[in-house]
């Protein structure tokens, strides 16, 4: 077997690092007009279903196939999500000028919900991209039935999720020194391994099948 073909280790990992930097490029694109960055995620995550469970075509169809599979609902939830973290930022705000020991609780409360909010929130692009015609509250009921119960997964999925904003924030040196890492692979990468986090608790007879299909590849 040459070190470089497709079925060697390292080729799987070279055809995986230029699939990856495609998607992401496509993403970052895609993300632009900003109402579209739910229809965005949906793609980006149905795309790495794809590949994972090796059915993905070339990874600039399959994209803008999920892309307009997901616009409508994933454009939907995306104004959901930001307004409910707007209005979340906007209390914790209002509660960081009361004093004393409800000021505390009140901050406390708020952040617990915005936790649980990002969790159902991390779910969404899967759902999503799964079944684009369901309805709304029946994608946010799922994905907060999913948080609870993948509690672990969900927490390092959000954590992965506000890597690049909290890196941007607050320590924008490092984000200057890792800038190239993230325009090329960042997010797919992301992406790829909430994939491998979320998908036993949103799929899993396709998460058993997962074994089998890599062994075949």
């Amino acid at each position: 077997m040459k070190l470089f073909s497709p079925d060697s280790p390292v080729g799987r990992v070279l055809y995986l690092l230029a699939d990856l930097v495609v998607l992401n490029l496509l993403f970052l694109f895609s993300c632009m007009p900003i109402l579209t960055i739910g229809a965005a995620c949906g793609a980006l995550y149905d795309t790495v279903h794809a590949m994972l469970t090796g059915e993905c075509g070339p990874v600039a169809r399959q994209y803008f196939q999920g892309f307009k599979k997901c616009f409508a609902r994933g454009t939907v939830l995306f104004l959901i999500s930001a307004a409910v973290l707007a209005m979340a930022f906007a209390d914790l705000i209002l509660a960081t000028g009361v004093v004393g020991v409800m000021g505390l609780a009140c901050v406390g409360v708020i952040c617990g919900s915005v936790i649980i909010a990002l969790g159902v929130m991390a779910h969404l692009p899967m759902l999503v991209s799964r079944n684009p015609k369901e309805r709304v509250l029946m994608y946010l009921r799922e994905g907060l039935m999913l948080a609870v119960r993948n509690s672990w997964r969900t927490l390092v999925a959000v954590a992965l999720n506000l890597f690049v904003p909290v890196l941007f924030l607050f320590v924008p040196e490092l984000f200057m020194q890792t800038w190239m890492f993230w325009f090329l692979v960042g997010f797919g990468a992301v992406a790829y391994v909430n994939n491998w986090l979320l998908l036993r608790g949103v799929d899993p007879e396709c998460w058993e099948q997962l074994k089998p299909v890599k062994k075949e590849q």
